[in-house]
């Protein structure tokens, strides 16, 4: 099911094609990142239906899978998670994050930081002024992290960035007008962070 990129294709730029799993799970939107090891790690999500009440009425829900390869795919292990996350970094101490949004009385942010392995080392949430959807992560040269979404609030679609350190403390979270967003670093521990104007922001 996974096939081996050659080195010169940066991985990252690409995606698998949807594919069932051998317990007969779709699997949708896979990407991912190349590691330390030469390996892969893959993120897809998988789709259920459930029935939820006497008319069987369907309802379909997704939640990760994690995926391990070698360098010519063959696959290490795999790990279904209860939770979406929507996209992976690789950190300097050879694991990898991935970023999220959980419900409490409204979305916010989630980092978890797992091991090559798999296995979670920590799991930290954030909580805001809106409903945040991550849409990025960013590595910073004092070895945290810039996280940046997108957020209603008000019924006005702006921009959050959270800073973070190597271990996941926040240390600071600012809303910004305009959307989209990518950041570029600027030397000295500054960054840009670049945004689209549009009419639902002010």
């Amino acid at each position: 099911f996974i096939y081996a990129i050659p080195p010169a294709i940066p991985f990252f730029t690409n995606k698998f094609e949807n594919f069932y799993d051998e317990d007969n799970k779709l699997i949708k939107y896979i990407d991912g990142i190349s590691v330390y090891d030469g390996g892969f790690i893959y993120k897809g999500n998988v789709y259920d239906t459930i029935y939820y009440d006497e008319n069987y009425s369907e309802i379909e829900y997704s939640h990760t899978i994690l995926i391990k390869s070698d360098s010519l795919g063959k696959i290490q292990w795999k790990k279904f998670l209860t939770n979406d996350l929507n996209k992976l970094i690789q950190t300097p101490d050879s694991c990898f994050l991935g970023i999220s949004s959980i419900w409490t009385d409204r979305y916010i942010f989630c980092i978890s930081k797992y091991d090559i392995n798999g296995e979670l080392i920590w799991e930290k949430s954030y909580f805001n002024q809106g409903n945040d959807h991550p849409r990025n992560i960013y590595l910073t040269e004092d070895g945290g992290f810039i996280l940046i979404g997108v957020s209603e609030y008000y019924q006005k679609y702006r921009t959050p960035v959270l800073k973070i350190d190597k271990d996941g403390n926040a240390i600071w979270y600012k809303l910004f007008g305009g959307v989209g967003g990518n950041v570029l670093n600027a030397g000295d521990g500054d960054f840009l962070l670049v945004l689209k104007d549009t009419k639902n922001t002010d």
